[in-house]
């Protein structure tokens, strides 16, 4: 899986491509939430646009990152998310617990009024 960051003024997104299955990349991931809240980035959006695949291990991921973000007092929220991963969070019922926007427009409002 690869990542890429673009950082504007008051959020950060995060586009995700390939696999979220684990591996190396959960600890890289773990890293890369806990600096986002010590430079006081605490306002994420996790763009799913480009996953192909997403393992439990990658579930728990998000979540840590979730986690992370909501308790420095920020906001995590994820962005054009896929039939098949929709259909996880679905089952797992994690639509109930992250906030899923359909775009980053839709996400900077939700952070607007939060």
């Amino acid at each position: 899986m690869k990542f890429s960051q673009r950082d504007y003024e008051g959020y950060v997104t995060l586009d995700l491509k390939g696999k979220l299955t684990g591996g190396p990349e959960a600890e890289t991931f773990r890293d890369l939430f806990k600096s986002l809240v010590q430079q006081d980035k605490k306002h994420v959006i996790i763009n799913l646009r480009d996953i192909e695949w997403i393992s439990s291990t990658g579930i728990g991921i998000l979540i840590r990152g979730y986690k992370t973000v909501r308790e420095a007092g920020g906001e995590f929220v994820i962005v054009r998310v896929g039939e098949r991963t929709q259909q996880v969070f679905n089952v797992l019922r994690l639509d109930h617990i992250f906030k899923i926007a359909a775009n980053e427009d839709e996400a900077v409002e939700f952070f607007k009024k939060s």
